[in-house]
């Protein structure tokens, strides 16, 4: 997913929110009137760049779906304390918004240990399943992080145990994916069909 299509899509589901509908159309480049939508409804800052013809990592993602509706929709069912994400590093753009999408039941990280993995590109398995939450509070997840007083020190080969970590991830979107109901495609032609509650098509 490159970072047009990821603003794109954050634009839809505002708009959706917002008005029951979406209107936004393509324009020259196709993504600008996305872009410009974002921005003028705080959704990305005004001052941010993001790779838009690059895969979007899933810490920009983050970044611009925890601004993606209202703060209303957020609602807190998860206690889940500061410094809980083993990999989220305080002080990096996408901490607090990564806390607030753990908190809200629509993020839940990767493997048993509910990893971030801010800088690795975001899946489409993966936006499925985020966005399936955003637009349908009863699919967000209720979980807490497991409490291990006796964990085993990490090996030295920490770059073998994420490899291991990631191959987790895909199984468990593919696992994901059969319970999801919305379906996304997006493509650089400006393609979208968002099925189940949400059916949006230029």
């Amino acid at each position: 997913l490159t970072g047009s299509e990821a603003i794109k899509l954050a634009a839809c589901i505002h708009q959706l929110y917002v008005e029951g509908s979406v209107s936004l159309k393509s324009g020259f480049p196709w993504y600008k009137p996305y872009v410009d939508y974002c921005k003028e409804n705080g959704i990305i800052a005004e001052d941010k760049n993001y790779p838009l013809d690059r895969p979007i990592t899933r810490g920009d993602f983050v970044v611009i779906f925890a601004n993606a509706l209202p703060e209303e929709a957020y609602t807190q069912i998860n206690d889940i304390e500061y410094g809980e994400i083993p990999d989220a590093e305080e002080g990096r753009e996408y901490y607090e918004p990564a806390y607030k999408l753990y908190r809200a039941g629509i993020l839940t990280g990767s493997g048993e240990a509910h990893k971030l993995f801010p800088d690795n590109p975001i899946v489409r398995a993966e936006v499925a399943a985020i966005v399936t939450r955003m637009v349908d509070e009863s699919r967000r997840v209720k979980f807490t992080f497991e409490k291990k007083e006796d964990e085993a020190p990490k090996e030295d080969n920490a770059e073998n145990n994420d490899a291991k970590e990631e191959e987790k991830v895909t199984e468990e979107d593919k696992t994901t994916q059969e319970n999801v109901y919305v379906n996304v495609t997006i493509t650089p032609d400006d393609s979208e069909n968002i099925q189940g509650n949400m059916n949006i098509t230029d």
